[in-house]
């Protein structure tokens, strides 16, 4: 074999070597990119992975910032001693839900009724209420938010350019009836510049919760829906809200109810006093009647026993001591009569202190109002009848068909009635009465249906101006001696202010007379 032979043949051996290592290039190449595409694939799904962690755990993290921030509110309405804390709450919504990181100018609560709206509203930053107001029903003259309140909605977005926004701006300072204001309040100028404002409100039970943004905006769906959770949660601070009001009408009532006891207490002490001191007077006073009387007739027969006759003419004695006989007869006879007279007076008054005393049971009944008085009406008139057969008054009754029924204690109730009657009677027969006799009795009912009114007018002389403050202290009288005791207004009134927890007044009528008014609970 020649050189040149074996050097092809060398030559041929290296290429054929040379494509062996080419072809186990290619195969480790082949390898290699199948091994880079399957790693590069799983850095891409562990990537894809922790991005998903990631999310997952900033959703989970802003979730437990958003029931961390309802708890507050919660808590703050937990905390709340009084119905008027229910303006923190507002307070505390507004900071929680700012704090979370979504925008909001003003934070509010609203109350709907039948009527209107009962509205608060923080001011700008929510560092305080700016507003608390009434507003009327048809107040808003925007369409679509009264339709969202005629909806099921939960939640409404609505924009006001700022020619809108000024006059909703306008209407709620005109037709708003406003409890508080703040002076630095916003104005017709801020919302121009700020072009305008965004409300956001959302549903609750009793009317809607809600914030404004400035200008034409558009809130995101969390903030929406996390307002939707805000809501819930002022439901149950507006439940605690209603919980307290009931819990404060319910002491307020409970300590009306211990006064009207401890004054029925004092009554019935007061008149366990008066029986027995009018016990203890009675005997002593029937002894000075007796003996006034006995005096009168020895008077008589010590007449008789010198020979004169009743009317002081001489039988058989005669001279200067026969007429200091009769003269000192004569001042016997009428020291016994003054001593009749005015121990008459002080029976009078004991046996008033006695009436008074006894009284009636203290329960409490439902009565009808107009019957009632019409019944106490007919026994005065007939009472007055009975002492006086020539007693005449005109009585004009104005019962008020919506006095219906109130719950009272109808003896005492009955003797207040008889009272005023009694001294209405009498004051239309006084010197200085209209010539016509007339008594005008009115029942009705307060403007808010919760009080009963009844007033007793005359046509007497009525009462001076002087006197008009004492005229429910007890003893005291206008009545001429021995025709008064004094008591009955008094205890009336008390009957009326401390027994039964109204009013009692006294005044004079624009034609003359007297008026006494009573309103009862």
């Amino acid at each position: 074999m020649s050189e040149h032979d074996e050097t092809i043949r060398a030559m041929q051996e290296e290429i054929e070597m040379l494509e062996f290592r080419l072809q186990r290039l290619e195969k480790i190449k082949r390898t290699t990119a199948i091994f880079l595409d399957e790693s590069v694939a799983e850095l891409e799904a562990k990537r894809n992975a922790v991005e998903e962690a990631n999310a997952a755990l900033e959703a989970a993290l802003s979730a437990l910032k958003v029931d961390h921030a309802l708890e507050r509110v919660r808590s703050r309405a937990v905390a709340m001693q009084s119905p008027k804390e229910l303006l923190d709450v507002v307070l505390t919504m507004y900071d929680e839900y700012h704090g979370l990181g979504f925008p909001c100018e003003m934070f509010w609560h609203a109350k709907w009724t039948d009527k209107g709206y009962e509205k608060a509203l923080t001011g700008v930053g929510g560092k305080k209420i700016e507003f608390i107001m009434d507003l009327p029903r048809d107040f808003s003259a925007v369409p679509a938010l009264m339709e969202w309140e005629r909806s099921e909605e939960p939640l409404g977005v609505f924009k006001f350019d700022p020619e809108a926004a000024v006059q909703y701006l306008r209407h709620m300072i005109e037709d708003g009836d406003f409890h508080r204001i703040d002076p630095e309040a916003v104005t017709e100028d801020d919302v121009r510049q700020r072009g305008g404002f965004t409300f956001v409100q959302a549903r609750t039970t009793h009317g809607e919760i809600g914030f404004l943004l400035f200008g034409e905006a558009d809130p995101s769906d969390e903030a929406k829906a996390v307002l939707l959770r805000f809501a819930n949660a002022f439901d149950f601070a507006y439940r605690r809200f209603e919980d307290l009001q009931q819990a404060e009408s319910d002491l307020i009532q409970l300590q009306a109810t211990q006064e009207q006891l401890i004054q029925s207490e004092k009554l019935a002490s007061l008149g366990s006093l008066t029986a027995g001191i009018a016990h203890e007077i009675k005997n002593p006073l029937n002894f000075v009647n007796n003996f006034a009387e006995v005096s009168r007739e020895l008077v008589d027969e010590l007449a008789d026993a010198l020979g004169m006759g009743q009317d002081g003419d001489l039988k058989e004695a005669d001279g200067a001591r026969a007429k200091e006989a009769r003269a000192i007869m004569d001042d016997l006879r009428a020291n016994a009569e003054q001593i009749a007279k005015h121990g008459g007076r002080a029976d009078a008054i004991v046996r008033s202190m006695m009436q008074h005393a006894r009284g009636g049971a203290a329960e409490r009944e439902t009565v009808d109002v107009n019957a009632f008085v019409a019944e106490y009406i007919d026994l005065a008139w007939h009472g007055m009848r009975a002492k006086d057969h020539a007693f005449d008054c005109e009585v004009e009754r104005a019962f008020a068909d919506d006095a219906g029924e109130t719950t009272m204690q109808p003896q005492d109730m009955g003797r207040v009635l008889l009272n005023l009657l009694n001294n209405a009677f009498y004051a239309t027969q006084m010197d200085g009465a209209a010539p016509k006799r007339a008594v005008r009795v009115e029942t009705g009912r307060s403007a808010d249906g919760k009080n009963v009114t009844i007033k007793v007018t005359d046509t007497g002389p009525g009462i001076p101006d002087a006197i008009r403050e004492k005229i429910f202290e007890p003893f005291f009288t206008t009545k001429p001696t021995g025709e008064g005791t004094g008591l009955g207004l008094s205890l009336s009134h008390d009957i009326v202010t401390k027994g039964h927890g109204g009013t009692m007044t006294a005044g004079s009528a624009p034609d003359g007379g007297a008026v006494f008014t009573i309103t009862l609970p």
